[in-house]
């Protein structure tokens, strides 16, 4: 099953579409967090240092 066809399935559930939907915020900064990193050109890596924080922060930042 492909992650749409799960999201496609699960949505039918209103309760469940509601609380997407209330994530929308958070996936929309974390899409263009990842545009503005890689239109920089630089890796997580380099952002990381430049925050004061590890790689796998970001990682785990970007991925929500």
């Amino acid at each position: 099953m492909s992650i749409q066809n799960l999201k496609d399935k699960a949505f039918k559930n209103p309760e469940v579409k509601a609380e997407y939907d209330l994530l929308e915020p958070e996936f929309a900064l974390i899409d263009t967090l990842l545009t503005m990193r890689k239109k920089s050109g630089l890796t997580q890596e380099e952002i990381a240092k430049r925050m004061g924080t590890q790689k796998g922060n970001v990682s785990r930042l970007e991925k929500g």
